[in-house]
């Protein structure tokens, strides 16, 4: 388990397929939110996007085929939570 003080993370959703991809989604201090994937090197890759590109939908399709709409929602929910 991350310690939200840790490089700035002050949320983090994980979703390991063990044998299969590795996805997090971080929403960080500095109001990003950054969308990981990848186990291995070659494979690894991220989207950063602000708290607003993020609440316009910028990262729904891949957060939605690779996390699930559940995480989606909860991420959003916690991210209108801050802006307020």
């Amino acid at each position: 388990m991350h310690e939200p003080w840790v490089n700035g993370i002050i949320k983090k959703w994980t979703l390991d397929n063990i044998g299969d991809e590795l996805y997090e989604l971080i929403i960080h201090k500095e109001k990003n939110v950054i969308c990981t994937c990848g186990r291995f090197a070659h494979s690894s890759g991220s989207k950063s996007v602000s708290f607003e590109q993020f609440i316009a939908g910028e990262l729904d399709d891949l957060i939605s085929k690779t996390m699930g709409e559940d995480i989606l929602n909860q991420a959003k929910e916690y991210i209108r939570e801050q802006i307020v």
